[in-house]
């Protein structure tokens, strides 16, 4: 039997077709995350493909001549429920991943669906769980308590017990309908070394409300090593106690304790048990759970006991004692000095012999500190002389400056030992030398071109006024110098170092457009989450207003301080950098009103600069964007303008940043002071090494 031409024609143009298609749904795209190829994982016994990420990291997807000209991507958010529909013809697409953003990623071409996975994104806290929501349909009732990274050890439990359920660590726990009839507790517990809890209650649309609530309250008494948790029920005895149940609800399984005594104080009764106190961390961690029947009817959470009178008036008598203790050192310097236990690594030390003084007035004041340029005797080359009117001050900031080695932090090059200017007798006190750059600081150099004149556009822009027709300011150099900056309070960040007077003023210029972040008298470490009592006094007698209020966040004019308050203050510092030097005018009455507005938009201001201006001074200091994600999307907008420059740049902070660690070995070698206070710098990485498309 033969079988007609046109028939094998049409086979054979079918399965043409057929491979065409699946080489375009396997072969057509690549993915890449923090610019590093990488492969789709399938989940065990299920078909789900899913990638595992870190807050903030790059997401691009890269599609080849091979893919259908028409591609549709749809990014779901799991947690916010919110979706994100990108169309491209055949360009890349870039996305940011942010916290607790687990997504799914579907991609559809003419021919249909082609790729879809999920994104599993792992906390910057190192817990495992991101969020839990619970979902009931038709089909069942869904628990969805997903992980920051790809784990099969989780665990359910309701009502305190655990159910035997299957868990699919894309999407969850998948348990009966008869489950979600009733209010209940779920609780996904992460086996391992933690132990982790993550607790939910579940209450029907249709389940009337108990009159429990307001008879169900939670109490604890804090002693001096321990504390003892209280579920206290208002009882009229007439309660069939056989159907009820109280349970104590735990942010982690280790520190969960039983619930074991049953007492009565008059009308109440009362459920408790002890703890160390060390392991009572915030009042949400603890919360009691009232069941009847295996139902939920109450739920109470911890609120502080104020049958306290003795401990407030020991608590008083303590702060007092405290206040007059601290004055009394402070007025002698004492307590400066026991801040700082360990001395400064050894440096080279200068005396009057080695430089060429002169009585010269001086070219910047810092806080409680004056700055000098001198010259060495034995080469002529300039030098910048610090000297602080506080000793302590000196010795905190060498400690900082000898600590950290960064290309984009200012290298302290020795102390020196001058008289002092003011003195009636002969003092000889402790100062620091420090690099001199003839551009000196940022706010003085980007002053020369104000007025701007601009010529050009693009990456040739440039800036210029009529007071320096020689000097050039070119629109990536600006760029640069805040990518520079970023990259300095990244580091910082990475040592838990809040540098807390970020401003063009503390930045400083080389010949070659290098920055260095200087001024670290007010540097602390981590962050300031509580406020004293001695600062709270302090605050309202102070009258010296030394600092401009102008680079303040709202938080830390009322005396907190975070490293989103650093971020504000960078992001002040990109304002005032577009506008050439002129400062945030405003008087003391609308000044909190303004900062509830986003800033005015500088006239060269490129609207992505501006658009990380606003998200930087928020208001709010948790809508603020970390320093991490603030220095990558620099990075980003530098290589845009200038990709030749930006490597070349790149280049230089690597060769400095090389230098310092030879510096640093050598003086490990030498053991000076008898101990190594070196700690290692990664290199200057960047997240995007291929070109971008336009971004402005």
């Amino acid at each position: 039997m033969r079988i007609p031409q046109f028939f094998l024609c049409f086979i054979s143009v079918s399965l043409g077709f057929s491979v065409l298609k699946s080489r375009n749904s396997t072969a057509c795209y690549q993915l890449r995350l923090r610019d590093i190829p990488v492969s789709l994982q399938n989940a065990e016994k299920s078909h789900e493909s899913y990638i595992s990420a870190k807050v903030h990291d790059r997401l691009v997807l890269i599609f080849n001549k091979a893919c259908d000209p028409h591609i549709t991507c749809i990014i779901q958010n799991i947690w916010k429920n919110t979706t994100k529909t990108l169309t491209t013809d055949r360009k890349n697409i870039d996305y940011y991943l942010e916290e607790n953003s687990h997504g799914h990623v579907r991609c559809a071409n003419s021919h249909g669906e082609f790729l879809s996975f999920y994104i599993l994104v792992e906390r910057d806290d190192g817990k495992f769980f991101t969020d839990m929501t619970l979902i009931n349909d038709q089909s069942g009732f869904l628990v969805q308590c997903l992980g920051g990274y790809y784990s099969k050890d989780v665990k359910l439990k309701i009502n305190g017990k655990y159910l035997e359920a299957q868990y699919n660590p894309i999407k969850g726990f998948n348990i009966s309908k008869e489950h979600s009839n009733h209010s209940k507790i779920y609780q996904c517990e992460k086996v391992g070394d933690n132990r982790e809890l993550k607790s939910l209650i579940y209450h029907p649309s249709n389940q009337p409300v108990h009159s429990f609530q307001d008879r169900f309250l939670m109490e604890q008494e804090t002693f001096m090593f321990q504390t003892v948790l209280k579920c206290i029920i208002e009882d009229d005895n007439s309660m069939p106690w056989e159907q009820y149940d109280v349970i104590l609800s735990c942010s982690n399984q280790y520190i969960c304790p039983v619930l074991k005594q049953n007492i009565h104080r008059g009308n109440q009764r009362i459920f408790s048990a002890t703890l160390n106190k060390t392991l009572i961390t915030l009042n949400s961690d603890f919360s009691c759970v009232f069941l009847k029947n295996d139902e939920v009817i109450a739920q109470a959470f911890l609120k502080e006991n104020n049958n306290y009178s003795m401990v407030l008036t020991l608590g008083i008598i303590f702060v007092v004692l405290a206040v007059i203790i601290t004055f009394c050192l402070k007025s002698t310097n004492s307590f400066e000095y026991k801040k700082i236990k360990q001395k400064p690594r050894q440096l080279k030390k200068f005396g009057s012999k080695d430089l060429l003084l002169h009585s010269s007035e001086p070219i910047g004041k810092g806080n409680s500190s004056y700055i000098h340029v001198i010259q060495l005797k034995e080469n002529g080359r300039k030098v910048v002389v610090k000297y602080s009117e506080k000793p302590s001050q000196f010795l905190w900031e060498l400690k900082m400056l000898t600590s950290l080695k960064h290309s984009n932090i200012v290298t302290a090059l020795g102390t020196a030992v001058l008289p002092a200017e003011k003195s009636c007798y002969k003092l000889h006190v402790q100062r620091l030398v420090l690099p001199y750059y003839p551009k000196t600081s940022l706010d003085k150099y980007i002053n020369k071109f104000y007025p701007p004149k601009p010529c050009g556009d693009g990456a040739d822009q440039f800036f210029f006024s009529e007071n320096s027709l020689i000097e050039k300011m070119y629109s990536f150099e600006m760029i640069s110098i805040l990518w520079q900056i970023g990259n300095a309070l990244k580091y910082l960040k990475e040592k838990e170092i809040t540098h807390r007077d970020v401003a063009l003023r503390n930045c400083l210029i080389s010949d070659d457009n290098i920055c260095k972040l200087t001024d670290f008298e007010r540097a602390q470490k981590g962050e300031t989450l509580k406020i004293s009592v001695i600062d709270k006094w302090k605050k309202k007698l102070q009258k010296d207003k030394k600092i401009p209020i102008t680079i303040w966040p709202i938080e830390a004019i009322e005396g907190y301080y975070y490293y989103s308050s650093e971020v504000f203050s960078f992001g002040n510092l990109m304002l005032e950098l577009y506008q050439f030097g002129e400062t945030f005018k405003h008087s003391n009455e609308n000044y909190i009103l303004q900062l509830r507005q986003p800033p005015k938009k500088p006239q060269f201001c490129p609207p992505r600069i501006y658009d990380l201006i606003k998200d930087c001074m928020s208001y709010d200091h948790r809508k603020r964007p970390c320093i991490q994600e603030c220095e990558a999307r620099l990075a980003l907008f530098a290589e845009y303008f200038s990709r030749d420059r930006y490597l070349a740049t790149k280049r230089k902070l690597q060769q400095q940043q090389q230098t310092m660690e030879k510096v640093s070995n050598i003086v490990k070698s030498e053991k000076i002071c008898g101990y190594d206070k070196s700690p290692a710098r990664d290199n200057i990485d960047s997240l995007f090494n291929k070109p971008v498309e336009a971004l402005f």
